[in-house]
């Protein structure tokens, strides 16, 4: 098939007019992937049932007198992360959520208490939603290695509680956040954030804790 000097020419006048468009698409994507390091501090929220919790309780042989718990804590987070674009990041990271504790008076009188400490590290993708030139979405997904370590006082050590025994034990499991971030300068941006962390079996503690926290992140290097 023979082909025209002009059809030549036309190919080669397209091909000349997009090289320039897909060296700035190209310069774009460049100037917005880099390595940055960053922080967050805030609350954690666990779920301790007083209700599951007490018939635990007398399920081991004891009535509950009185039961307080404190499923609030300081929560932080350490992480490395890697724009690819302005769109989608990764993220290692180390986080601890703090510790979950309970009292309780039980008859015959005997104080009995526990507590349970979350801490782990993982991996997050991150899909960021760019709405003007400073404020951005963020939603997450990852996966975490989760250690909760646990441990129980118990005022009668002859008199033991059945059922509620000190361990620690780590697992795979899952999370996810959004939030919003808000570029300060070139360099460094902050965060809101909103966090699920699905966690290891507790004795006492829900499947999940929740976290509300403020971020620095600091840009590393940029092409």
């Amino acid at each position: 098939m023979l082909v025209s000097g002009r059809h030549v020419r036309q190919t080669f006048k397209s091909c000349a007019l997009a090289m320039p468009l897909m060296l700035v698409g190209s310069l774009a994507a460049a100037q917005d992937s880099g390595l940055y390091l960053g922080a967050n501090v805030g609350r954690s929220f666990g779920d301790i049932s007083s209700n599951n919790l007490a018939q635990g309780l007398n399920l081991s042989g004891h009535q509950v007198t009185s039961l307080s718990s404190d499923d609030r804590d300081t929560s932080w987070k350490f992480l490395i992360g890697y724009d690819f674009n302005r769109y989608i990041a990764a993220e290692i990271n180390y986080f601890d959520l703090g510790t979950m504790s309970f009292d309780a008076l039980l008859a015959p009188p005997q104080n009995f208490g526990g507590s349970a400490r979350f801490e782990g590290y993982g991996i997050d993708l991150v899909g960021k939603i760019p709405m003007n030139e400073r404020l951005t979405g963020l939603l997450r997904a990852g996966v975490t290695k989760a250690d909760i370590d646990e441990g129980f006082y118990n005022s009668i050590v002859a008199v033991p509680v059945v059922g509620f025994a000190p361990r620690s034990n780590d697992q795979s499991k899952s999370k996810i956040g959004a939030g919003l971030e808000y570029k300060f300068s070139d360099n460094l941006f902050g965060r809101l954030e909103w966090e699920r962390y699905r966690t290891p079996s507790s004795h006492f503690v829900g499947s999940s804790l929740d976290t509300a926290t403020v971020s620095l992140v600091f840009i590393l290097a940029r092409p």
